[in-house]
């Protein structure tokens, strides 16, 4: 349809597919930069965990990739 933005190069083909990746980027940084998470979510779990989350259809793996070292690398702090 016209109305989904993947259509006019958007990232995502439904809004489903961006608002579950925001949810599985914030339990990345959970899991990633909290103490108490003794056995970390290595790089392959995270793309594997999303896999087909867009409509059915994988999220660019280098995309994925990139994602998770910027989240590993830097702890988001809310002031």
């Amino acid at each position: 349809t016209t109305n989904n933005p993947f259509n006019r190069g958007g990232k995502f083909r439904t809004a489903d597919g961006a608002y579950v990746l925001a949810y599985a980027t914030i339990m990345l940084h959970t899991d990633l930069h909290n103490p108490g998470v003794k056995n970390k979510m290595s790089k392959d779990q995270f793309i594997n965990m999303n896999r087909g989350i867009d409509d059915g259809n994988d999220i660019d793996p280098t995309f994925m990739s990139h994602l998770y070292d910027k989240i590993q690398q830097e702890e988001i702090h809310m002031t």
